[in-house]
């Protein structure tokens, strides 16, 4: 009977060390990757160097180097590009395709700008389970592709003003913080100077940078599945 106990323990432990990575807070994998070099910082503070088809996690903090470009594809079909300097964190990613309840995505981009297609979570139940926070203002999704860039000096932001600036290519999303809330949609622009600004929508472009390289990196946005950067 001992002899068969111990066999069951055994097939049970490596049942879970082959299943748990499946479901062990994987968020994201790297697709795409243009420039040099790109790191990644661990929930335990260590730091790796990202390659193709490499994937990241709840908790996982990333960062690009001068001239990097990265994309990444979450487990719901989102898609983030991340231009040169910037540094985003990956704070909550749960995603069953069978159970839209457990929806979840959370990420904050510290410093730095990025380009987002959302994925389904958001889409197939509660529209506020998906959330973008940025110094000054969290972004709610409303099913869209939309560009942020943070300014404090970075790259950049030669011509922006410090705060943090949004540019709503396709759908809708709103800007919420202490000082207010306001909706902002395809085409639109709008600045959150700080945390106790209320969100303001520019009457045009205020100089918003490149997200993406010309004609490197591509999102899905139309019926076949292209849309240029």
């Amino acid at each position: 009977m001992a002899k068969k106990v111990q066999i069951l323990f055994f097939s049970l432990a490596l049942f879970f060390s082959v299943s748990l990575p499946l479901w062990a807070g994987e968020a994201a994998t790297l697709v795409n990757l243009v420039g040099g070099k790109i790191t990644v910082v661990k929930a335990n503070k260590e730091t790796v160097e990202l390659k193709l088809k490499d994937k990241i996690e709840e908790g996982d903090t990333v960062l690009t180097g001068k001239g990097t470009y990265a994309m990444f594809k979450f487990t719901d079909n989102a898609e983030t590009i991340l231009r040169p300097e910037t540094e985003f964190k990956v704070i909550e990613h749960t995603f069953v395709s069978d159970d839209p309840s457990k929806d979840k995505t959370t990420s904050q981009l510290v410093n730095g700008g990025l380009r987002r297609l959302t994925g389904l979570c958001g889409k197939r139940g509660n529209p506020d389970v998906d959330k973008l926070v940025t110094a000054t203002a969290t972004v709610g999704i409303r099913g869209t592709i939309y560009e942020v860039i943070s300014c404090a000096g970075g790259a950049g932001c030669e011509k922006l003003e410090n705060g943090t600036y949004f540019k709503v290519k396709d759908g809708e999303i709103t800007l919420k913080n202490d000082a207010g809330e306001i909706s902002l949609g395809k085409g639109q622009f709008a600045q959150v100077a700080s945390k106790t600004s209320k969100p303001v929508i520019l009457d045009k472009d205020p100089g918003f940078p490149n997200i993406a390289p010309p004609k490197s990196m591509q999102l899905n946005t139309d019926s076949s599945g292209q849309c240029a950067a």
